[in-house]
């Protein structure tokens, strides 16, 4: 008998193109990445409105996310700060932001929102060579790329539509280059064939156990931060 989590959005395009960014190593070494899928619709009147079924937007969509965050950043979390909020339900969290330090040094954020009208990026990757957007899960977006990572500064200051400024002027456009995303084939029936050959004895499970307590140890960590408005580190 073979026990494991149904973490199928490994398979999911939107997140594979962001892992063949990284491992390819086209932004350099990440720094900071956004992760967020957002809706305006509110919470189905199901389990999901419902504390005592499960129901919130951290135990439905936020295991997904975070576990994708974990295989993306292959280091362990040691900072948790989190916000859950109630907007239309009271018995559970229908929006939620999540900020996450990784030993690393990397750092996420994890945001789920039900009830916003003009949505942001499903992702956002900042490297030390690049940023990486991803729209939607339709994976429309692009990669801007630096040149040359050593900028020179000249000794001018550029005015903009907020007045005179250096640090936030323009990069010049000889200096970056615009990349599309590339192309991704996943399938998510693949979740579904490792279980079968791994119930069967011819493969190991994609979803290890050790995966799966990080992810629970890390929602744990997220209640306390919500609770107790503090950072907290997630048990060993």
């Amino acid at each position: 008998m073979l026990f494991t989590v149904h973490q199928n959005r490994r398979w999911d395009r939107d997140f594979c193109i962001v892992r063949e960014c990284i491992q390819s190593g086209a932004l350099g070494c990440p720094f900071y990445i956004e992760s967020r899928v957002q809706g305006a619709k509110g919470i189905p009147g199901d389990w999901r409105c419902t504390q005592e079924a499960g129901g919130g937007m951290l135990l439905d969509w936020g295991v997904h996310l975070l576990d994708q965050l974990l295989l993306l950043a292959d280091s362990p979390v040691r900072e948790v700060y989190a916000h859950l909020l109630s907007v239309k339900f009271p018995e559970v969290d229908d929006n939620f932001k999540v900020m996450l330090r990784f030993e690393n040094g990397l750092s996420a954020l994890v945001e789920v929102d039900t009830y916003t009208f003009i949505p942001l990026p499903r992702w956002h990757v900042s490297g030390e060579k690049g940023t990486l957007q991803v729209d939607d899960f339709a994976c429309g977006g692009r990669m801007v790329c630096a040149k040359n990572t050593e900028m020179h500064w000249d000794e001018g200051i550029v005015y903009t539509a907020a007045g005179p400024t250096r640090t936030m002027a323009p990069r010049p456009r000889e200096t970056v280059e615009t990349l599309s995303l590339p192309q991704v084939q996943t399938d998510a029936r693949d979740y579904y064939v490792n279980f079968r050959d791994a119930q069967q004895g011819g493969r190991e499970p994609a979803v290890t156990h050790r995966q799966m307590l990080a992810v629970m140890r890390v929602i744990d960590a997220i209640f306390v931060s919500a609770k107790e408005h503090r950072a907290v580190k997630p048990e060993e």
